[in-house]
């Protein structure tokens, strides 16, 4: 089980990692023989959680360039709502496997909601309960990741350590990037000079 509790400068987000393949069983035998068998569904056959990489390319950032010190008293809250979650899913039936609740939704559980993600603002007094599911481009948890790492090991570790992009290059982040950049040029050369005024 894994927790993120990270921190900007008056935004926080709070998420549980969703269960990697081959999480059902405590045997080592049977762990190896699932990973061989990479999915993004979980041992239970529904779409894994995503980690904290699987659906964010850029990661919390803080909004005041020069200032790097949470506002007072966000790291309490986000401690609070990081242990919650965790205790959550120890209590939950599903364990790791547990789906996202989204907040407004009821639950039968004494425990109440167990969400995925929660991202919160100070500065705005909000908070969101999101579910992201796994990706398949995810620089930590995808496929191609955990075969590399698993067929290569520390020689693997050392390539990504050396060349910064070799993970983007090796999950097809490289490549969606530049898909992303061309149709934004593609479509600002359609507007007409005269459209781009009113606009």
């Amino acid at each position: 089980m894994a927790i993120t509790a990270a921190l900007g400068h008056d935004s926080y987000l709070v998420m549980r990692h969703g269960a990697g393949p081959g999480t059902r069983s405590g045997n080592m035998d049977d762990v190896i023989a699932q990973i061989q068998n990479l999915s993004t569904e979980d041992a239970l056959g529904r779409q894994r959680l995503g980690c904290c990489f699987c659906n964010d390319t850029a990661s919390l950032f803080n909004s005041i360039s020069d200032e790097t010190v949470a506002l007072p008293g966000l790291t309490s809250i986000v401690s609070g709502k990081a242990v919650e979650l965790f205790a959550r899913m120890l209590h939950h039936p599903e364990g790791i496997h547990a789906p996202g609740d989204i907040a407004g939704k009821s639950s039968e559980r004494p425990s109440g909601l167990l969400p995925h993600q929660m991202r919160g603002s100070l500065s705005q007094y909000s908070l969101l309960t999101l579910v992201g599911y796994s990706s398949s481009s995810c620089i930590a948890c995808s496929n191609a990741v955990l075969r590399e790492y698993r067929s290569r090991g520390l020689d693997f570790v050392m390539q990504v350590i050396n060349e910064p992009t070799y993970l983007e290059d090796l999950t097809g982040l490289t490549e969606l990037m530049k898909s992303a950049d061309y149709s934004r040029v593609e479509w600002v050369d359609e507007v007409d000079d005269e459209e781009f005024a009113d606009m």
